[in-house]
């Protein structure tokens, strides 16, 4: 990987001439036309801070953007349930899990079916279980609920099972404040950092939702890190063309970012990356399609120029394991941590983010490992060059029983796959032995949090419920 400084380059999508460039557009667009707010407290607060309000249209002034981004913490990181930490630094992710997922592919199975609040209770113990998720979401929906009690009782699941950090990108107001209060029950005692982080976007092209406004003042007041971002799709909600639409992204990033740090000056913000391209033909929007990944290469380059941390998604179109799927995945993973990029979503995620697999959380899981091995690289030191064992051993021998290889071959050096079928003849393949570590993970006992904290949480879904049973009744 390449490092200038202490921050990692993008792939090249975009130099850094580039990224002036787009930065400039971004500014004249932000200047005019602006964004439509239709929130009158996000537009009185931008009024304030020195934003050109007519109606619903706010316009930013440049001195306004360059003083909302110095006002950005460089370092962030995210907390976790249990009071430990995940710092964003360079060449060291975080990766999440899908979330908002309806349904759920089992193991065996071509079809999916319907979530339900057990679903959300095994895919979270698996979460909690792989190491190198950081972060674990609501990942689908308890849908023997009607919605939002649906969502409420996923929330309930996902809290007794993570001591992780919980990441959510809520549809609503009502479910930010609802993770938000359950995270405040079931965090370490002494914790003063709140162990969530929000995500939200502009309503391409240029509006900033009332929800979206509602969702940021929220999160900021109870301390969540912030994930703003845009979620655009070429030649629908954006320009046909990457370049145009990787701008259109950076204004509307910028618009959040501006509003966040004038709510509370040094809000915690990841840039976000979530805009793809149309598939003008069916309409869909795909997050597994080479153009999603070229948009975020380009993005990551602006993230860098204002030195914030960058987060983007990994998917596929497929709606089941197989090779479509693998393709997809990979390089998703690939790109997106060959960008330096500090945060991952949507392991275990399958048809363009409306599927959650168990099997698959695992496979995902399998694919980051893989990536990260490969971005080490190769340590060279005198231990590592071995020239003096090359010379001991000399011409025409071996290595199998040196005291150096047996130091070695259990080291970070060799990356071992659990899952890889190393040319055995009739073993299980990855998604049979992903399926093996599944029922692994279940067979054991989970995170569990103490039964008093258990109880809190019970009551509140139930207050929360029944207020909301109330108001529907009127």
């Amino acid at each position: 990987m390449i490092v200038v400084g202490d921050r990692a380059r993008n792939l090249g999508t975009l130099t850094e001439q580039n990224a002036e460039e787009v930065h400039e557009a971004s500014l004249r667009l932000l200047a005019s036309p602006g964004l439509r707010v239709p929130s009158k407290r996000a537009r009185k607060v931008l009024a304030t801070a020195g934003g050109l309000v007519r109606g619903e249209t706010v316009r930013i002034p440049a001195k306004l953007v360059s003083e909302s981004l110095a006002a950005c913490p460089r370092n962030v990181t995210l907390v976790n349930c249990d009071g430990s930490e995940q710092p964003l630094v360079p060449r060291r992710m975080s990766h999440s899990t899908g979330c908002h997922r309806l349904f759920v592919l089992d193991y065996g199975h071509t079809r999916a079916r319907v979530s339900r609040a057990v679903d959300m209770e095994r895919l979270t113990r698996v979460a909690d279980a792989l190491p190198e998720i950081g972060a674990v979401t609501l990942m689908v929906s308890a849908r023997e609920h009607r919605p939002p009690i649906s969502e409420i009782h996923a929330l309930q699941a996902l809290v007794l099972h993570t001591k992780k950090h919980l990441y959510l990108a809520p549809q609503d107001l009502m479910e930010a404040r609802v993770l938000l209060d359950l995270a405040e029950i079931v965090r370490s005692s002494d914790q003063q950092r709140m162990p969530v982080s929000l995500f939200t976007s502009a309503t391409s092209p240029l509006v900033i939702g009332t929800e979206v406004t509602g969702i940021l003042f929220e999160g900021i007041a109870r301390g969540a890190v912030m994930t703003l971002g845009s979620c655009a799709a070429a030649g629908a909600t954006s320009p046909a063309t990457l370049a145009g639409t990787i701008l259109l992204q950076n204004v509307e990033t910028l618009f959040l970012i501006v509003l966040a740090q004038h709510i509370q000056p040094g809000t915690p913000v990841i840039y976000d990356s979530g805009s793809t391209v149309a598939d003008l033909r069916t309409g869909t929007f795909s997050l597994g399609d080479v153009g999603y990944a070229v948009i975020r290469d380009g993005a990551v380059a602006l993230a860098n120029k204002y030195q914030l941390p960058f987060s983007s998604t990994c998917d596929t179109n497929s709606p089941t394991i197989d090779v479509q799927n693998g393709l997809q995945k990979m390089l998703g993973y690939f790109s997106v941590m060959a960008t330096g990029a500090s945060f991952s979503k949507n392991a275990g995620s399958l048809a363009n983010g409306t599927i959650m697999s168990l099997e698959q959380l695992v496979l995902d899981h399998e694919i980051i490992l893989l990536v990260e091995r490969l971005f080490r690289g190769v340590r060279v030191d005198s231990e590592s060059l071995a020239e003096e064992v090359i010379q001991e051993i000399g011409q025409g021998g071996h290595y199998l029983t040196s005291p150096h290889t047996l130091r070695h071959c259990r080291s970070d050096e060799r990356y071992v796959s659990a899952l890889l079928n190393m040319q055995e003849p009739g073993a299980a393949g990855m998604v049979e032995r992903a399926h093996e570590e599944v029922t692994r993970i279940l067979s054991m006992k989970g995170q569990t949090v103490d039964e008093s904290v258990r109880e809190e949480v019970s009551r509140y879904v139930a207050k929360a419920t029944d207020d909301l049973q109330r108001r529907e009744l009127g």
